[in-house]
């Protein structure tokens, strides 16, 4: 999904995107497969939310791709009123039905966006035992903090106009943004306890360890570079307090196991007081972060009026990015308790004015 092109301009997809069609044609022909194992298995249909027990940390079950269409063919065709209704963010579309009804040839004619679980469900990751390290919510206390304050780092691999958009976004939409051009300057940012941490790094390998890279490349190794071994309080809740913050890690294949198989970087995040780490299944480009990233913090941030949880927000905006032609949106997953509640903040402060002389 790294690999498409995309359009912040763009609305929908059309008949011509030949690229577009043939990626998510394969991924249907693969959620396919994955729904009808399910189905031998004997599940069923388990609903708008979905839970999913980590008891392995290399068992990461891809259910955001299942595909409950029906097999689309060679010659399968948009959905244009599903298309449509991704738009307009609908629940569902409004002519496709679960599941998909295939013709003699065991294939359907539509590829209907509503078909992939990942934009029609809340899909969560929860590890069976509690470490007592995770911000977890209680049946008393499932409001997180008020999305006020978010502290920003990115890798220079991100466009400059991109890093520069999405600081310029947090700043009209928050009231406090502490950004860090280096993992010293993270940590010291952090001690003040944002609610959101938003990080847009490269993730690389050396000497079979994970890193996290920040800033310019030719930083030095201590400055730039965050090994996995270094991932403690200390770089996402220092004084561990609860709720713990939001934390957007939006680099390549951020929530799966690596070569080095020591576990997933979003997991370990979510271990250190973290309340919900949003990761990625998949490879993604420097100029898909900057809108994806966004996308999501302005969505919570603008949530002056509402009460609505983590999940929810999740799924509006895969919707959204998918129908603007950012495919990755699909490969953007959740650990920790997508019921956590945003709670509605007071309406926001005025954009600050700049004073006359």
């Amino acid at each position: 999904p790294g690999t498409g092109a995309f359009d912040a301009s763009a609305e929908i997809f059309d008949d011509t995107d030949v690229d577009a069609r043939g990626l998510l044609m394969d991924m249907a022909r693969h959620g396919t497969l994955l729904y009808k194992e399910l189905c031998d298995q004997g599940f069923t249909d388990p609903g708008d939310r979905i839970q999913i027990l980590c008891e392995d940390g290399d068992d990461h079950a891809p259910l955001e791709f299942a595909y409950d269409r029906g097999y689309p063919s060679i010659k399968a065709k948009w959905c244009k009123p599903g298309w449509a209704a991704l738009r307009e963010e609908a629940p569902t579309c409004p002519v496709c039905r679960f599941p998909g009804k295939e013709g003699t040839n065991g294939n359907v004619n539509v590829l209907c966006p509503y078909g992939f679980w990942s934009l029609r469900k809340v899909i969560e990751r929860m590890s069976p035992v509690a470490t007592g390290a995770e911000s977890d919510p209680g049946l008393a206390r499932r409001l997180l903090s008020p999305m006020t304050s978010v502290a920003f780092a990115s890798s220079h691999l991100v466009p400059e106009s991109e890093r520069q958009a999405t600081l310029l976004a947090l700043q009209q939409h928050f009231d406090t943004v502490l950004p860090a051009d280096n993992w010293l300057q993270w940590r010291k940012v952090v001690k003040k306890s944002p609610a959101l941490l938003m990080v847009l790094p490269h993730h690389g390998i050396q000497s079979q360890l994970d890193y996290l890279e920040i800033g310019d490349q030719n930083l030095d190794e201590e400055l730039g570079k965050l090994s996995a071994a270094q991932i403690d309080e200390n770089v996402v809740n220092p004084d561990c307090h609860d709720p713990g913050p939001v934390v957007l890690l939006l680099g390549c294949q951020t929530a799966r196991i690596s070569e080095t198989g020591y576990g997933d970087l979003a997991s370990r995040i979510h271990r250190q007081h973290a309340s919900i780490v949003l990761g990625t299944l998949a490879q993604i480009l420097g100029r898909h972060a900057g809108p994806i990233a966004r996308e999501f913090a302005l969505t919570l941030a603008d949530l002056t009026g509402q009460d609505c949880d983590f999940g929810t927000v999740m799924l509006q905006v895969r919707q959204r990015m998918l129908a603007r032609g950012c495919l990755i949106a699909m490969c953007l997953v959740a650990q920790g308790d997508a019921q956590w509640r945003i709670q509605p903040r007071h309406p926001a402060s005025p954009a600050p004015t700049t004073p006359t002389h």
